[in-house]
């Protein structure tokens, strides 16, 4: 299995090539203000939001959670 860094370069490259697809430039390119990247990453952020919920969702089927702390902070 490749290492984190090369999962993680590898996933760079993808995105950079996909972002090259989608809008004909790399990031560093896009003259884009601050407020178009500010509202970019809200974009992306609530896009994250979805993809977690929906995470979640698939790990409580059939998933029995963890007894969580009662309020003094000690385990059942």
């Amino acid at each position: 299995m490749p290492s984190h860094l090369e999962q993680l370069t590898e996933l760079a490259q993808k995105q950079i090539n996909k972002g090259i697809k989608k809008y004909g430039q790399v990031v560093a390119d896009n003259p884009g203000d601050a407020v178009y990247w500010i509202n970019h990453t809200l974009e992306e952020k609530v896009d994250e939001i979805f993809y977690l919920m929906r995470l979640r969702d698939e790990l409580q089927k059939g998933y029995k959670p963890m007894e969580m702390e009662d309020k003094d902070g000690i385990h059942d």
